[in-house]
């Protein structure tokens, strides 16, 4: 009696755990490291973190600078034993885990009006939020700061929606936190530091914040559109004044002198004047046109479908699927179930503040993702490059309401009909048909997913130690803009200077990215094995992974030292 106590009053979070438990045992791989497309692997430990993001370099503070708060986590993991690979699995099944039961959460407080409607909406929320291409996208070709943003932002909407409801007076702000149980107070502070890590990039930073600020003040209760968006704001720009403060502090503890707002202008600058943002940015446009329809940016079925390695392989294997009619047709329900939530604005008020405003939210996003918007933005200056993957920077927009809106259509069907049950059986087979492939172990790219050789850690160990001092070079060159293929198997960007504690200029594993005139000298000398051209370099590591072809030797005198990977 008790069991079957326990599975009715919690049956809608086990539901929710089940098909989490489900998808990650069918995609947990056993020594394996999970690595991105577009690679930020902070897993290593502290000590290059820490090495990079206060060596004077404007660059590499705002670049690394987000890693600082979160990197202690996995250096504490690292010491007591656990492999880092393990701890990129533990990362990203974390937080598709938080993001999942963020939505759940953030759902169900609209629909609490009674148990049953609160239960129903935390399924549905959970289930719409996990079950689109989006998810999919985060995942397959994973980077580290939208898997953070992943996980962080349902939760940041629900608590902010819940502080900009505060009763000021009766109910103060730091009442809220002090009322609050140790866990939850916890759990804000991994959402904050979550949240920070998207600040790794600028842009998707601003964007972020813009969203959550814009969907608070829809989703809040109990108070006005004009006082929702004031003490959103008011707290938007306390958060920003704080983060500056912090950075500043960080910067004056580590002996900088430096106003850190300079070091973003100069940051900005930079970006603006590297040798390949314009082909990144052509490239990423091209691709935005490509698949920028009105059908591919409601599904989230982006530019990302379309990723390959050198060899023309696609990353996402369930490509194919997710191109036929069919299919595309089953993904568009969530949208069309969000939209028939306009047919409920009679139940009175705050469920018309909530529905017109996150269907008028939903479209924003859905047209700031489109190629209309690329076309728009496209000779706008800096806006041209900072929004040139749109959908990547403005998702919550979208996704948030895709989670909200269906549910709430559903649950208001499920209490006018008889066949209940049939009904829920039916929406959580069609959802779960639809992400079958990622049920089936399919939600990383097989060309991500590798056993990382013993030599890369042994590597970085020496360049920490024995060659700390000298300045190095990787070679070769990557086979397109920054990205390498591995005879083992990887397909991604630099993941050893993650590894190393030097300057990326100066010694440890120089940045192709950054350095490309320079880098490209000293590829085209070693490729004709003329070493003794090569100046201002101590040490060349050659990776033969990347090129079987090349027989360049140390021979003494002047030459650089070689080692062969």
């Amino acid at each position: 009696m008790k069991w079957s106590n326990l599975f009715k009053n919690h049956a809608h979070k086990i539901i929710v755990a089940l098909i989490l438990v489900v998808i990650v045992v069918t995609n947990f791989q056993t020594g394996k490291f999970v690595m991105g497309f577009d690679n930020i692997s902070p897993y290593f430990g502290i000590q290059p973190i820490l090495a990079k993001t206060f060596d004077n370099s404007a660059r590499h503070f705002v670049s690394f600078n987000p890693l600082v708060l979160i990197t202690p986590v996995f250096s504490f993991m690292r010491l007591v034993g656990i492999p880092p690979w393990l701890i990129s699995q533990l990362f990203l099944f974390g937080s598709l885990i938080m993001g999942v039961l963020g939505a759940a959460r953030l759902t169900e407080s609209f629909l609490i009006r009674d148990k049953s409607r609160g239960r129903l909406g935390y399924t549905l929320g959970g289930l719409f939020y996990l079950t689109t291409l989006f998810t999919y996208w985060v995942f397959n070709q994973p980077n580290f700061l939208f898997v953070a943003a992943y996980a962080s932002i349902p939760w940041t909407i629900r608590y902010l929606s819940q502080i900009i409801s505060v009763k000021i007076g009766r109910k103060t702000v730091l009442s809220y936190f002090r009322n609050t149980s140790l866990a939850n107070k916890l759990l804000h502070l991994l959402v904050l530091i979550l949240f920070l890590q998207t600040s790794l990039n600028l842009t998707a930073f601003v964007t972020y914040t813009f969203s959550i600020i814009v969907i608070s003040v829809v989703v809040s209760k109990k108070v006005h559109y004009n006082v929702a968006l004031k003490r959103a704001l008011l707290f938007g720009g306390i958060f920003f004044l704080s983060w500056f403060t912090l950075l500043q502090l960080e910067l004056l503890v580590s002996g900088n002198f430096i106003f850190v707002g300079s070091l973003f202008l100069d940051h900005i600058t930079e970006l603006k004047g590297n040798q390949l943002t314009d082909t990144i940015t052509e490239g990423i446009r091209s691709s935005g046109y490509l698949r920028g329809g009105i059908v591919n940016t409601i599904l989230f079925a982006g530019s990302w479908m379309e990723a390959h390695d050198t060899t023309n392989t696609l990353l996402l294997q369930s490509y194919t699927l997710y191109n036929k009619t069919a299919v595309q047709i089953m993904g568009l329900i969530p949208f069309i179930a969000g939209m028939g939530s306009l047919a409920f604005l009679r139940n009175g008020m705050r469920n018309k503040k909530l529905i017109i405003g996150l269907v008028a939210i939903m479209i924003l996003g859905i047209f700031i993702s489109s190629r209309l918007f690329l076309s728009i933005t496209e000779h706008l200056p800096y806006i041209n490059i900072a929004l040139r993957w749109n959908a990547s920077k403005f998702w919550p927009l979208t996704v948030i309401p895709l989670a909200i809106l269906p549910s709430i259509t559903i649950v208001r069907i499920y209490n006018r009909i008889n066949f209940k049950g049939l009904l829920l059986a039916a929406v959580l087979a069609l959802q779960l048909l639809y992400i079958s492939p990622i049920l089936k172990g399919d939600l990383f790219s097989e060309l991500l997913v590798n056993r990382l050789p013993d030599r890369y850690l042994l590597l970085a160990e020496s360049l920490n130690n024995q060659y700390k001092d000298m300045r190095v070079f990787y070679l070769p060159t990557p086979q397109i803009i920054y990205m390498y293929r591995y005879e083992w198997g990887y397909f991604g960007s630099d993941f050893l200077g993650y590894m190393t504690n030097g300057n990326l200029e100066s010694r440890g594993v120089v940045s192709y990215f950054y350095n490309v005139d320079e880098y490209n000298s000293v590829e085209e000398y070693f490729a004709k094995c003329e070493l003794e051209k090569i100046k201002n370099v101590d040490l060349i590591i050659f990776d033969t992974s990347l090129d079987q072809d090349n027989n360049c030797s140390y021979s003494g005198g002047n030459e650089p030292l070689l080692i062969n990977l």
